[in-house]
């Protein structure tokens, strides 16, 4: 049985656990997304929506989440398939995510709002080193 404990300086301590992956659908990723401990930003000069410490992309932060095992932001199609997301939506992701210009608008939509996230900024925060 897999177990991932995460701790963020901005959200509480959770436990996730989970036997099996299987398939994971679009909204059951929005989901796991806003359940997900990592800090994320919407930068605004990249546009790019990331970790806030390890600059994860929203796929491997879930898979990360999930699973307990570290992705690099460029292995995101091996976190997709290892949480169960089809290659083409986490593609569609990953472009939305990137504010790419063949993005859709709505995944895009979907990826702020299931962060609460509003409007970019320009430089976030410094993370206390402490946790």
């Amino acid at each position: 049985m897999n177990q991932a404990v995460l701790v963020s300086p901005s959200r509480k301590q959770t436990k996730r656990t989970r036997t099996s992956l299987g398939k994971m659908s679009y909204q059951q990723f929005l989901r796991a997304l806003e359940e997900t401990t990592f800090v994320m930003v919407w930068r605004k000069r990249s546009r790019q929506i990331r970790t806030l410490k390890d600059r994860h992309c929203p796929i491997t932060a879930v898979a990360e989440f999930l699973t307990g095992k570290t992705f690099y932001v460029t292995d995101y199609l091996k976190a997709a398939r290892i949480i169960g997301l089809p290659s083409s939506l986490a593609a569609q992701i990953v472009s939305a995510a990137d504010a790419s210009i063949t993005m859709k608008q709505d995944i895009r939509k979907d990826l702020l709002r299931a962060l609460n996230l509003q409007k970019p900024v320009k430089k976030p925060a410094p993370i206390d080193k402490r946790w």
